[in-house]
């Protein structure tokens, strides 16, 4: 919770280890993830920014940077 409060719900993404074998579904890591942050109060728009908009919003751009 640090982190986000100090560099911002803007700059911080939210991501799994998902994918490593013997783990579950990289959406069951993303929505245990989400669970202590909501927990504390996160607002459910901030939770969307960091497990949706900002990985999207990053993507794009190193997408367009290697057009």
């Amino acid at each position: 919770m640090r982190l986000l409060e100090t560099a911002g719900s803007d700059q911080t993404i939210l991501n799994s280890d998902g994918g490593i074998l013997g783990a579950p579904p990289p959406p069951e890591l993303l929505a245990f993830g989400l669970k202590r942050p909501a927990g504390a109060g996160v607002p459910d728009e901030v939770l969307r920014r960091l497990a949706n908009d900002n990985p999207r919003r990053l993507l794009a751009a190193q997408l367009a940077v290697n057009s």
